[in-house]
């Protein structure tokens, strides 16, 4: 099975990024997702260089189009308002509706697409459990789910690990 994947960005009529578009489809698009800081004491009381980040990204690189057709915008439209509005209260829009002629709406069509992470996964096991327990302590808002991708389970103060995520 072949997953074809396209994303879709809703932009103003005129821009830097259209007139670049015009001269050139190649795109190349990155999204970054912060898991966790980790603040430099966890390794050191007061060097600085320390500190560092959790985190999964993905990099694509394709081609970019701008897209004309009116039932195409509409579509991408609405696949935006399923993600960001996810509890619906908001008509669909339709292929004539005036909306479609003060936005533009680009096309990404990715060829490569790479991802990369860092969820101490190089650790050895016993430093995975140090991280963790550091982690879970900092108790900051993203500390469970961060715990959770790590392969860790928490129940108060107590860590369990589940699975050693193999990605």
């Amino acid at each position: 099975m072949c997953l074809q994947i396209i994303l879709y960005i809703c932009t103003h009529v005129i821009g830097e990024k259209l007139t670049n578009m015009n001269s050139n489809i190649k795109v190349g698009f990155e999204v970054d997702k912060e898991l966790e800081y980790l603040p430099s004491y966890f390794e050191d009381e007061y060097d600085a260089s320390f500190a560092d980040t959790l985190y999964v990204s993905v990099v694509i690189k394709g081609h970019v189009y701008i897209i004309e057709n009116k039932n195409e915008k509409a579509f991408a439209l609405n696949s935006l308002m399923e993600k960001y509005q996810p509890e619906g209260r908001y008509k669909q829009i339709k292929h004539n509706m005036k909306v479609l002629d003060v936005v533009k709406i680009i096309r990404i069509d990715p060829i490569i697409m790479t991802g990369k992470y860092k969820i101490g996964q190089h650790l050895p096991i016993h430093g995975s459990r140090v991280l963790a327990q550091k982690i879970l302590n900092k108790n900051s808002h993203t500390s469970k789910h961060t715990l959770k991708i790590m392969g860790f389970e928490t129940n108060g103060d107590y860590l369990k690990m589940i699975a050693d995520p193999e990605w």
